[in-house]
């Protein structure tokens, strides 16, 4: 039986987690609306639209390999003064 100080650390983590994958979901966007962009031109940059794309595939893989026991890395993906891990655009 799961005791409940235990529960409380595994709802939290659950938490945690669905709050990273929101945020690497959100570090994405940018990404992608600038792939778009670059791609509607008559002649897109391909070195940006493959950085864009490398983006994009780096951060749906953490999103998909992700796991609620990755605290350290949930707690920096989470962390919203942690720009150095994510960098900007």
């Amino acid at each position: 039986m799961i005791k409940p100080k235990e529960r409380s650390n595994i709802m939290a983590y659950s938490v945690d987690y669905e709050v990273a994958l929101e945020v690497l979901g959100q570090y994405m966007q940018p990404f992608v609306q600038a792939e778009y962009d670059e791609g509607k031109k008559e002649s897109p940059n391909q070195a940006f639209l493959n950085y864009c794309r490398t983006r994009i595939r780096a951060l749906g893989d953490l999103q998909d390999e992700l796991h609620t026991t990755d605290t350290e890395l949930i707690a920096k993906i989470i962390d919203p003064k942690n720009s150095k891990f994510f960098g900007a655009v």
